[in-house]
């Protein structure tokens, strides 16, 4: 299958899926929930749903993935019913950090010292 209609078919899944989720499952309050990405095999059959999960106790979000992960049946149907393609996909959810990754090293950036105006770059090495 063309990797061009995959790609579009994540797309699909994707939009559709930030909309069914928080409705079928809401977040509790302080929760963010956020579908990053999406990708599905090439047979259609099986498609990996990555998952971010922002503010909360540890517990509540693990709480709360879980129940999306026992919702995954009715997901699914809604999917089947508003997407037209040849197989509804099983849908595997995946936890996925790198949202909470990128804002920890944005911190760590905005922790560091910044370079004093004296210390100058060292030049770089002649050729020789």
């Amino acid at each position: 299958m063309a990797q061009h209609r995959l790609q579009r078919i994540n797309e699909v899944l994707r939009r559709e899926l930030a909309g069914i989720v928080p409705k079928v499952v809401p977040p509790p309050p302080g929760i963010l929930l956020t579908v990053n990405r999406v990708r599905i095999a090439a047979d259609l059959r099986h498609a990996e749903v990555y998952l971010s999960l922002i503010g909360g106790e540890p517990h509540e979000q693990d709480e709360f993935f879980e129940r999306i992960k026992e919702s995954r049946g009715e997901i699914q149907h809604i999917i089947g019913r508003r997407i037209k393609i040849k197989f509804t996909p099983h849908l595997h959810f995946v936890s996925d950090h790198s949202v909470e990754e990128g804002t920890r090293i944005l911190q760590i950036l905005d922790n560091l010292p910044p370079p004093s105006a004296q210390e100058e770059p060292a030049p770089p090495p002649e050729a020789t």
